[in-house]
C-alpha cells in the first residue's frame, strides 16, 4: 500500500485504527502493511524559502526565511548538511518540522517541548502520526553534534546520528539484534537475579492474584550515562559520545511518557569508563554488578551522582555478540519489588548498529518487564516471569512493543497496556496478563530508592 499521498495515509491509518490489536498476541483481521522504501543518506536542513530566496528582492530575503517553516530533506547521496540548534529552536517556535522524503512526499512532525539534560545537551520533541499511531520524534543537540529518532509514515522510524568526522547520517532505524543476525537473539538479554527461580506451577497459580495501585504520583529514577572509549572514537569526540548518551536517555524517558507510566527518567551524570572491548555484554553486566574493576569504583560513581540506575553505552562488543545490551530481570518470576538489590541497578546498551530503543529496553528489564510470553517460555514450557504475572510486552505479526524484538515488524516505543487508548487509539496488551506499564508504576518506588 503506498504512502505516496496524504489520502491515502488517512485510509491506511483508519484502517488500522479501526482494528483491535490485541487477542493474546494475534492480531484480528490484520490489514497487510507494506514497508515503504527506507531511506538511507544525509539530513539537509532546509526551508521552504529556498526558493523563494533566490526570486525574491534582497530586502525581503531574511524575512521570508525567517518565516518559513523548518524542513528537514532526507536524501538517497552524499549531499550536504545543515543541522543545527538554531533551526530546531525554529522548529519549536513555528509548532511544525516539515520532513520531505527522496521522493518527493512529506509529512509534518508537529513540535510538543523541549527538554535540557545539562552538559549542553537538550532535545527537541515532537510527534508523527503514522500507520501505527502517534509516534515520537526525538532530536538531541550536544555542542558539536546531533542525534535522533525520527518516525516514519508507515511506522518505522529513521535513525539520526553524527559520525567520526562530523557527518550527520540518516538511516533506517536498527532494532534489538545486530545488523546481519536474523531472527530473536539466541542468548537472553537479561539475567534472573540469584534467588529469582520458583516453581512456575506456583506462578500460574498466582496469575490472576489481584494487585492494586492507588498511588499514581510521578516517580524521578535518576540515570548515570557511563561509555565507552569505543563509543569516543566512534563519534569522534568526548562531546558527540555524551550527546548520544543523553540522547538514549531522552528517548527512554519519551517511552515512560507516551507509555502513561509514572517514571520520570533523569539524566545525572555521564561519565567515560574503561571496560574491556573483548567482552560481551553479559560479562560487562558482571564487571559493572562487581562494583569495582581496575581503578574504577562504580559504587562510588553511583553514590556520588545518587544515580538509582547505571547504564554503559557503548558499540556492539569486539567479541561474537548476539544480543544489543544486557540488564537484570528485577523482581523476576514474580517476586515484586521485595528485597530488590541496588547492585542490580545497571544495564549495558549497544549503539552502532543496535537501535535507540534499546537502553530504554535494557532499563525496562531493570524496572521488572519481560519480552513478549513466546519469547520468555523455553523449549520444555518454563516460563520466566517479570515482576508480576502480566509483566510481559506484546509481539504480533505487524508490531512489538519496547520489550519485544519486533523483527521487521514495526518496534513501538510504548510498553504494553490494555486500555483502549495505550497505543494511541487502540490498546496493546491484555488486562491481567500483558501491561508492562502496570508493572513498572509498582516497580518504580522501589527502583528509585537505589539511592536515596
Amino acid at each position: 500500500m503506498a504512502l505516496s499521498a496524504p489520502a491515502d495515509l488517512a485510509k491506511m491509518r483508519a484502517a488500522v485504527g479501526s482494528q483491535r490489536w490485541v487477542s493474546m498476541g494475534m492480531v484480528k483481521g490484520a490489514a497487510a502493511c507494506t514497508l515503504v522504501a527506507a531511506v538511507v543518506g544525509l539530513a539537509v536542513w532546509n526551508s521552504h524559502a529556498e526558493h523563494a530566496r533566490e526570486s525574491a528582492p534582497a530586502s525581503l530575503q531574511s524575512s521570508v526565511i525567517e518565516d518559513a517553516v523548518p524542513t528537514l530533506r532526507l536524501g538517497e547521496g552524499g549531499q550536504g548538511i545543515q543541522l543545527d540548534a538554531a533551526m530546531a529552536r525554529r522548529a519549536l517556535r513555528d509548532g511544525t518540522l516539515d520532513v520531505v522524503l527522496a521522493d518527493g512526499s512529506s509529512y509534518p512532525v508537529k513540535i510538543e517541548r523541549q527538554e535540557t539534560h545539562g552538559g549542553g545537551h537538550w532535545s527537541l520533541v515532537g510527534r508523527v502520526q503514522t500507520v501505527a499511531g502517534s509516534q515520537s520524534m526525538v532530536l538531541t543537540f550536544g555542542p558539536n553534534a546531533v542525534f535522533g529518532q525520527l518516525p516514519m509514515p508507515d511506522g518505522h522510524a529513521m535513525q539520526i546520528e553524527t559520525e567520526g568526522n562530523g557527518m550527520v547520517t540518516v538511516a533506517p532505524a536498527r532494532n534489538l539484534v545486530p545488523r546481519g543476525q536474523q531472527g530473536r537473539p539466541g542468548t537472553p538479554d537479561y539475567r534472573v537475579p540469584p534467588g529469582g527461580e520458583f516453581d512456575t506451577e506456583y506462578f500460574k497459580a498466582m496469575a490472576d492474584h489481584p494487585i492494586r495501585l492507588d498511588d499514581r504520583s510521578q516517580v524521578r529514577i535518576d540515570v548515570l550515562g557511563l561509555y565507552s572509549p569505543e563509543l569516543v572514537a566512534l563519534r569522534g569526540s568526548v562531546a558527540a559520545a555524551e550527546t548520544q548518551v543523553a540522547h538514549l536517555i531522552a528517548v527512554a524517558n519519551q517511552t515512560h511518557r507516551d507509555s502513561g507510566t509514572r517514571v520520570r527518567l533523569h539524566m545525572v551524570g555521564a561519565q567515560e569508563v574503561a571496560i574491556p572491548a573483548t567482552l560481551t555484554n553479559a560479562e560487562a553486566l558482571d564487571v559493572l554488578t562487581s562494583g569495582t574493576f581496575d581503578d574504577i569504583d562504580f559504587e562510588a560513581m553511583r553514590d556520588k551522582t545518587s544515580a538509582d540506575l547505571a547504564a554503559f553505552i557503548r558499540p556492539t562488543p569486539d567479541a561474537k555478540d548476539d544480543t544489543c545490551g544486557a540488564s537484570w530481570l528485577n523482581g523476576a518470576n514474580q517476586q515484586g519489588d521485595v528485597d530488590l538489590d541496588p547492585r542490580h541497578g545497571y544495564v549495558v546498551a549497544n549503539v552502532a548498529p543496535c537501535g535507540a530503543y534499546v537502553l530504554a529496553h535494557e532499563l525496562g528489564h531493570a524496572m521488572g518487564a519481560a519480552h513478549d510470553i513466546a519469547a520468555q517460555t523455553a523449549p520444555d514450557g518454563t516460563v520466566t516471569y517479570g515482576a508480576f504475572a502480566f509483566s510481559f510486552d506484546l509481539r504480533t505479526p505487524m508490531f512489538g512493543t519496547l520489550m519485544t524484538d519486533p523483527g521487521n515488524g514495526i518496534w513501538l516505543g510504548r510498553f504494553s497496556g490494555p486500555a483502549p487508548t495505550a497505543c494511541d487509539g487502540a490498546p496493546c496488551g491484555v488486562a491481567g496478563r500483558i501491561d508492562n506499564a502496570r508493572g513498572i508504576d509498582f516497580m518504580a518506588p522501589a527502583i528509585s530508592r537505589f539511592r536515596e
